[in-house]
């Protein structure tokens, strides 16, 4: 309507001058200003319906209980920080792969990096604990899981066999801070199933230390209640609680897991690997958390596709 207004009154014509900009300036003008009959403003009401619909949707009753505890600190959620050191730190993988791709890598005529950038990856952040050097990318699952968020965020992009960094990403690239929360906005949402899956770590973590198999055990449960199918078969339990590895994947390529491993002696366990959030991995999780809320549009389907 205030679009509508400016344009009758002949403020804003489209296609002629800086209209895009004044546009902006109209919605924002709009959805800054107080809703009518409460104190805050009109997109506040808006974000808080939809964190209100995110918790209602959740299903079954552990899921809808993790969101209605993250419902209640939403608006902290905006508060948190983290030190741009550490974002510095969290998100070197991905500073590194659009640094080199700035000025365009030529891929292998099987459209993977060259043997020569996988080999420096692999040394700069300890990805090859093995004898001898990787050879392809395909060696470093690292390397597939960064290249799939890079690409899904449009930060780099290929033209015939010619990996690019885009505009975007050269500028997310000088700005480490923004560059972390892109990221963590979306950790591991290459699909549905994968999305739920990281919203049930960030959940699960969030609450505390995982002990031994507790984020198999505690996730696998939610998603089999949620009915999500691998071709005609339900997953069940046992096939969640294996899957969340899956997630546990991009969690640990930017550094927002601290992980301990299990401890035997004389063929006995005497200690339990445990699974906890770093300081960058509690502000990740957070923002993930609540960009899910905060989301337009929800899909209610549930499949594996």
């Amino acid at each position: 309507m205030a679009l509508e207004e400016a344009i009758a009154a002949g403020g804003l014509q489209p296609g002629r001058g800086p209209w895009r900009k004044v546009a902006a300036g109209i919605c924002d003008r709009v959805l800054l200003a107080p809703a009518a009959g409460s104190g805050a403003t009109r997109v506040a009401a808006v974000l808080g319906e939809r964190a209100d619909t995110w918790v209602a949707q959740g299903r079954p009753a552990a899921l809808r209980a993790w969101r209605e505890a993250a419902r209640v600190g939403l608006h902290g959620f905006d508060a948190v920080t983290i030190e741009a050191s550490e974002a510095v730190a969290s998100i070197a993988p991905m500073r590194w792969l659009l640094e080199r791709c700035r000025e365009g890598v030529p891929l292998t005529q099987a459209l993977y990096l060259p043997p020569a950038l996988v080999q420096e990856a692999a040394d700069r952040f300890g990805w090859w604990p093995f004898d001898g050097r990787p050879r392809s990318e395909v060696d470093v699952h690292q390397l597939g899981v960064l290249r799939d968020t890079a690409t899904r965020l449009h930060l780099v992009g290929r033209r015939s066999r010619r990996l690019s960094t885009t505009r975007r990403g050269a500028l997310l690239a000088d700005d480490p801070t923004a560059l972390f929360r892109e990221v963590a906005a979306t950790l591991a949402c290459e699909n549905d199933y994968l999305a739920m899956l990281s919203e049930l770590v960030a959940h699960r973590l969030l609450a505390g230390p995982a002990v031994g198999q507790a984020l198999e055990r505690d996730i696998g449960p939610v998603i089999a209640a949620q009915g999500w199918r691998a071709g005609r078969e339900p997953v069940t339990a046992e096939q969640a609680g294996s899957s969340v590895h899956r997630a546990l994947y991009h969690w640990r390529l930017f550094g927002l897991l601290a992980e301990t491993r299990s401890r035997w002696e004389d063929g006995k366990q005497v200690e339990l690997a445990v699974t906890t959030l770093t300081s960058a991995g509690r502000a990740a999780a957070f923002t993930f958390l609540r960009a899910r809320a905060t989301a337009p549009g929800r899909r209610s389907s549930i499949g594996l596709g």
